[in-house]
């Protein structure tokens, strides 16, 4: 009966640690989403409809985020 209740003892204090860890770590303060730069990746070269398309895009999210948002043209980018 004493191994018992000393392998069930174990599990719960297993358990207990785990969970407290777990709480910890999202109890962390975390910075606001985004935090840094946010870049649109444009398939395509700089010009084009799509890269107007981007830009556009990327000032609506960059009111909507509050943060500054660039788009790198990368042709060739959209492949698989």
């Amino acid at each position: 009966m004493s191994k018992r209740r000393g392998r069930s003892f174990a599990q719960l204090a297993t358990a207990a640690i785990t969970a407290a860890a777990c709480l910890a770590a999202a109890a962390h303060g975390q910075e606001s989403y985004p935090s840094r730069l946010i870049t649109v990746v444009a398939p395509i070269t700089a010009g084009t409809a799509i890269d107007i398309l981007a830009r556009l895009y990327a000032d609506k999210l960059a009111k909507r985020f509050g943060q500054q948002v660039v788009v790198a043209n990368r042709p060739g980018a959209g492949g698989l």
